[in-house]
């Protein structure tokens, strides 16, 4: 399904495509598509066919082919992290990108980013910023669950995990004002300095 928009006043508009991510990543591989700006909210405790996404495996971005190698083996592959792993390999050299994510499924899959002893997994050198957000973020959801906002770049893979991890933040409730306060002050206290950082 695609479609496309045209503003008004004439300027370029949207295009949009709808389609099965696992289907279309393998194409978008191939002919090496690069995004300058991903943003995504994945489905949540879904289970995805690793056969469809060897490109993976043949990743440029070396902590995209790690983190899969595990999972070479298996059928299936978490969608949230199998969402963050193409992610980070269809941005461009200097691209960023988010994703919305539930925070306790990216605690398991990628280590907890408040506990300084744990081994993360090789994908998580690439976020620069984790925001938590307690409560109910979604309108209709019946079961309340913490999120996280993942904000990752494709150049900021070299960090060392000791001396440059993730920049935590955690909001005090879901509502907007304490979330937008939240990233606000983060910025005013420790500027976003590192490479790949916008």
């Amino acid at each position: 399904d695609a479609r496309s928009t045209t503003p008004p006043d004439g300027s370029k508009g949207w295009h949009l495509e709808h389609a099965d991510f696992t289907r279309w990543f393998p194409l978008a591989s191939e002919v090496s598509f690069r995004a300058d700006l991903i943003a995504m909210n994945p489905p949540f405790s879904l289970s995805w066919y690793v056969a469809r996404l060897g490109a993976l495996g043949r990743s440029h971005i070396e902590a995209v082919a790690d983190t899969f190698s595990a999972y070479r083996q298996k059928k299936t592959i978490d969608s949230t992290l199998a969402s963050l792993l193409m992610a980070v390999h269809l941005l461009s050299g200097n691209g960023n990108g988010f994703m919305v994510c539930n925070a306790d499924t990216a605690r398991r899959l990628l280590g907890d980013p408040r506990d300084a002893d744990a081994t993360p997994s090789p994908i998580r050198r690439h976020i620069w910023c984790w925001l938590d957000i307690p409560g109910a973020v979604f309108e209709g959801v019946q079961t309340a669950f913490d999120t996280a906002v993942l904000y990752f770049s494709a150049s900021h893979g070299q960090r060392n995990y000791a001396s440059d991890p993730p920049l935590y933040l955690a909001a005090t409730s879901p509502a907007p004002d304490s979330v937008a306060a939240t990233l606000t002050t983060a910025r005013t206290s420790r500027p976003f300095a590192h490479k790949g950082r916008c």
